[in-house]
């Protein structure tokens, strides 16, 4: 987490805020999204709590809205308010790409207060979690190479040459079975272990949540579904405590950001009714 000196205040730039999107994405469901889940420890699945949809046309004269916010239950004793409240990972592995607080909080293009995870997923083209006890039928599967390694020293006859050393029939003398990847999946384990880039590859995909009172992870870290990164607050470009939680597409596939509400899970999504609600 950055955290910048108590006397700095005004507007600060660190970080790099979201990309926009295009409204065509309202209620679109990507089937390759690795986010999923309600984001915040309040009112799961209370569409209730959501004070402004994806796009919506009730949002700041001149500004899109490219993510959805999370706000206060009026319950009718005023006793439930979303302030203080948990922020969860969801995606199922994912690495912290950006994690800024301020002290005082500072305006970071509106955000405020924020983190961004990139989801992470297993990376099926190596062969990693394909590996057999049989270096023959690994070589014969395209994989070879993330499933063994050669011995040191090399045996007498042995030349570290995997094609040469296959045609010799020497590949049970000459190669040990490498570290597999984690079971149960942990990127953690095979990043210590060396074998990350082997198991493990980052999606592209983004979540970022904003206007937060404080972050409880640092860039770089794992974080696994669930877990808590920060807690909800006002800060940056907000007129009360609330999350704006926001999803982005790889870059690659040009879409910017996404509507998260069909990543929630969550029935009765309606983006006609919410809108037509003032949200």
């Amino acid at each position: 987490m950055e955290t910048l000196p108590g006397n700095v205040s005004g507007y600060h730039n660190s970080g790099t805020p979201p990309r926009g999107g295009s409204c065509a994405q309202i209620g679109r469901v990507f089937e390759e999204t690795p986010f999923h889940g309600w984001p915040v420890d309040f009112r799961p699945c209370d569409w209730g709590i959501i004070s402004a949809y994806f796009c919506t046309p009730n949002y700041f004269p001149g500004y899109t809205h490219w993510g959805i916010d999370l706000a206060s239950y009026w319950s009718p004793d005023g006793s439930e308010t979303i302030n203080g409240r948990d922020l969860l990972v969801t995606t199922d592995f994912g690495r912290v790409k950006q994690a800024i607080a301020t002290v005082p909080p500072q305006y970071n293009f509106g955000m405020g207060n924020f983190v961004q995870i990139e989801a992470w997923l297993k990376n099926t083209e190596t062969g990693a979690w394909l590996c057999t006890e049989d270096p023959n039928a690994d070589y014969d599967a395209g994989h070879f190479e993330a499933c063994w390694a050669a011995q040191s020293p090399l045996p007498s006859g042995c030349t570290g040459n995997a094609e040469a050393d296959w045609q010799n029939g020497l590949l049970g003398m000459c190669y040990r079975r490498r570290v597999g990847c984690a079971e149960p999946p942990d990127p953690r384990v095979d990043e210590a272990n060396g074998r990350l880039e082997d198991c493990w590859k980052p999606s592209g995909w983004k979540a970022t949540y904003m206007h937060l009172m404080d972050i409880t992870v640092e860039p770089g870290q794992w974080v696994f579904y669930g877990e808590v990164i920060g807690h909800v607050d006002n800060t940056g470009n907000s007129t009360g405590p609330h999350l704006h939680y926001q999803i982005n597409a790889p870059a690659e596939l040009g879409i910017g950001a996404i509507d998260p509400a069909p990543t929630f899970g969550c029935p009765a999504y309606d983006w006609q009714d919410g809108v037509s609600k003032g949200k």
